[in-house]
């Protein structure tokens, strides 16, 4: 039996390593092209939070309106100019095509019993919306007060079991949504959300817009209540 010459060991040797630094090499590409993409979403997240400020900054005026109010009725009417002008401006660019906007008022009946409505006050598709969540009814209304409004929160596109979602999707008729509460401080003013017919069309970077939005608007509200 011949014997095993060096060259031929030293290349047995030499094989694993190459493996080795394909597979390093491999590994660090992936690595590449994930601090690309994270870079990426910054620099998104940043174009987009500049767009925010800009759509944010005119709206301030309305607040010193409802400050100068001379008595309640006047300061009631100037806070929903001030809403209205959130719920308006939301969309401006900074959204989808065929996304709606619409602000919930929290409320308590004559019962004790909290509500979200939306007194028509909403932008963009007009289709028909349901205008009411009860915190005791139904499924998706004792899910908005659990997650949104008593943890004072935001979601996109709900953490809704298969029952919970057919029915956000029979009352609004949409399949990707935001939500967030309104508020500032411990007091909670109500709820914005966003949404659009097509499934995952609103993401994260669209909630940061809307979280941005939303505590503008309570802080708003709260500095308009003093």
């Amino acid at each position: 039996m011949a014997g095993v010459g060096p060259f031929a060991v030293l290349g047995t040797a030499i094989l694993p390593m190459l493996d080795i630094r394909e597979q390093l090499g491999e590994v660090e590409q992936q690595l590449a092209r994930e601090r690309q993409q994270r870079e990426e979403l910054v620099a998104e997240q940043v174009r987009s939070n500049g767009a925010v400020v800009s759509y944010l900054m005119p709206l301030a005026y309305l607040k010193d309106k409802v400050v100068n109010a001379q008595d309640e009725h006047e300061r009631q009417s100037r806070k929903n100019e001030l809403i209205r002008a959130h719920v308006s401006s939301a969309l401006s660019g900074l959204f989808p095509e065929g996304t709606r906007c619409c602000y919930f008022e929290l409320s308590v009946d004559a019962n004790g019993n909290r509500r979200l409505q939306c007194d028509g006050v909403y932008s963009g598709r007009p289709d028909p919306l349901r205008c009411l969540f009860a915190e005791h009814e139904g499924v998706a209304g004792p899910y908005l007060f659990k997650n949104i409004i008593d943890q004072q929160s935001w979601d996109v596109n709900g953490n809704l079991s298969k029952e919970q979602f057919h029915e956000w999707d029979e009352a609004l008729g949409f399949k990707s949504g935001i939500a967030c509460a309104v508020f500032s401080g411990d007091k909670t003013y109500g709820m914005l959300t966003w949404d659009a017919p097509e499934i995952d069309v609103l993401n994260r970077t669209h909630l940061d817009i809307a979280k941005v939005i939303a505590q503008d608007l309570g802080t708003m509200l709260a500095v308009g209540s003093c």
